[in-house]
């Protein structure tokens, strides 16, 4: 018999049946749960180079501000998937799970969960 449950929750309409039945589950194992969010190489930041063909100064600018933008939806990213797991982490204590443990992944899912 298995004593930890993973459940893997992405915000969506979905998540909170995921932790109620996660939760009813674990109730009915004594398990502990692991609850993940992964951070899509979506949500990370963008390789695409946007710059075209522009002159030098103009260039330098719009790669200094497509930086800046990355970097703001990183972090922003980075707060919404944390928020998620507090929710979830909420949401699997209310339902009476003991222990639960978020766990906050940046790349491809399947490797975050292999890990």
């Amino acid at each position: 018999m298995t004593d930890r449950i993973l459940a893997l929750v992405d915000g969506s309409a979905y998540s909170q049946s995921v932790c109620h039945h996660t939760a009813w589950i674990a109730a009915r194992l004594s398990a502990s749960v692991d609850v993940m969010h992964v951070l899509g190489r979506r949500e990370i930041g963008s390789t695409q180079n946007l710059s075209g063909a522009l002159t030098l100064g103009a260039r330098s600018a719009l790669l200094e501000e497509l930086a800046s933008a990355d970097e703001s939806r990183a972090r922003l990213a980075q707060v919404r998937g944390r928020a998620i797991l507090e929710d979830a982490q909420a949401i699997l204590q209310t339902d009476g799970v003991g222990q639960v443990t978020p766990h906050l992944r940046k790349g491809d899912i399947l490797e975050a969960v292999q890990e």
